[in-house]
Formats: structure tokens, C-alpha cells, sequence
């Protein structure tokens, strides 16, 4: 039994599975099944690791609950706190590094606000889940993106921003715009503070995702590869 309010001002990330549709189409149900359990063992290996470091670092349990729907997940925290942040901002660098280093591409948002996480009917909604949707559908890079709520929020806590984003030029459907995003490329380079070992191995992972595709859906790779960093000369 959760020890949550139902309805509370709380931050929620909404992750896409980037061609998951087509994916479905190009293959049989138990290909697809089996594409599925792996995203599952990545989501359950980030909560795990989640839940053991918010217990053991800050003596708090269930600090984080991840929902997968089809092609949609859902990493929603307990509260408004510090530390729901904290962990939120984590459980993105984690999924996404493990998901990209299994060539799984997605893209998402992270929103603050008050939300209904009612898990017991399975009811999930408010306004900073349609915002953090609404970001996400805009975005053409891999990844995630913080709107303006949850930008504030983390740019008032220096070490959060060294720790967890990049402000950046983001390519969306209607150009280049600037964002935080979540630097997944860090946990990939073991927290390593080092900017351009980072941007190194994050574009390094990327460039794997060329094998998969060509045409229109490599420039989600460009764009995303663009995000980083420029390494020193």
C-alpha cells in the first residue's frame, strides 16, 4: 500500500517509445512482446535502483511509481519535495541511458503541478500531465525536456543543473528553441563531471541508432547529437 496522497502537487515525466507503431506493424505480437519485457526490465531496474538510494541516502520509501501503457510511461513522484526532484531527475538520467545503450529511442517532458495518481483505480490526471505530453510532442530530439515550472524549480538549486541538465538550443517542430534537458549521458559516463567525456560517450551512443534507420528519422539523431556540449579543442 502507498503511503501517497492521491492528489498533490507533484512533479511527472511523460517518456514516448519513438516507432513503436511501426514497429508493431513490421513484427510478430511475440517480437514485439519480447521488445516490451525489455523495457520492463529497464523500468524495473531504475526503480529498483531508485528505491534503493532513496531509502538508503534519504530514508524515504516509494519516492518514485512508473506506469507503462502501450507506448507511453509515466515516472511520477510522491510529492513537491526536494528530494521527489531529486529522484524524478535520476529516474530520467537511468531509464534513458539504459534505454538508448539498447537502441530503444524516446523522447519525453517533466512537469510540475498538481496531479490525481490514484494507483489503485488507475487514475491519473491534471494539468502538468498534459503539459509535460504537450512538450514532449513537440520536441524532434531524443531525450528529455523540462518545461518552465519544472525549470524553475531546478534552476534554483545550482547543483541540480551541474548534476542533472543541459541548457541548451532543443530542436522542436517549430525550430530551435532553449531548454533544460535531462544530460542522461552523465549516469551513461558513470557521473563523471567531465563535459566533454560526457558529450563523447553520448554522442558515441547515439551514432548506433544510424544502423536502425535512415532518411527522415535520423534527424532525430542529428538533432539530438547537436544538444551536447562541443567538445574543447
Amino acid at each position: 500500500m502507498l503511503d501517497w496522497k492521491d492528489t498533490t502537487e507533484r512533479y511527472i515525466a511523460f517518456l514516448d517509445i519513438m516507432g513503436f507503431t511501426n514497429y508493431v506493424y513490421r513484427n510478430s505480437h511475440n517480437v514485439v512482446k519480447k521488445r516490451m519485457l525489455l523495457i520492463q526490465a529497464v523500468i524495473d531496474k531504475t526503480e529498483a535502483e531508485i528505491h534503493s538510494s532513496s531509502k538508503e541516502f534519504d530514508g524515504i520509501e516509494n519516492i518514485l511509481k512508473t506506469v507503462i501503457f502501450s507506448d507511453s510511461i509515466l515516472i511520477i513522484s510522491k510529492d513537491g519535495t526536494k528530494a521527489s526532484l531529486d529522484y524524478l531527475l535520476f529516474a530520467c538520467q537511468l531509464l534513458l541511458s539504459e534505454s538508448f545503450k539498447k537502441e530503444i529511442p524516446m523522447k519525453g517532458a517533466i512537469s510540475y503541478g498538481n496531479i490525481t495518481a490514484d494507483f489503485d483505480k488507475s487514475l491519473f490526471f491534471g494539468k502538468a500531465l498534459i503539459d509535460a505530453y504537450s512538450l514532449q510532442e513537440q520536441l524532434f530530439i531524443y531525450g528529455v525536456a523540462l518545461d518552465e515550472k519544472a525549470e524553475k524549480k531546478v534552476s534554483s538549486i545550482k547543483d541540480y543543473m551541474k548534476a542533472y541538465c543541459i541548457r541548451t538550443k532543443v530542436a522542436t517542430k517549430s525550430g530551435a528553441i532553449t531548454h533544460l534537458i535531462v544530460n542522461w549521458a552523465k549516469w551513461a559516463d558513470k557521473m563523471k563531471n567531465d563535459n566533454d567525456s560526457n558529450s563523447k560517450v553520448g554522442i558515441s551512443i547515439m551514432e548506433r541508432f544510424y544502423n536502425d534507420m535512415s532518411g527522415h528519422p535520423r534527424k532525430y539523431i542529428d538533432n539530438t547529437i547537436e544538444c551536447f556540449p562541443k567538445a574543447s579543442t
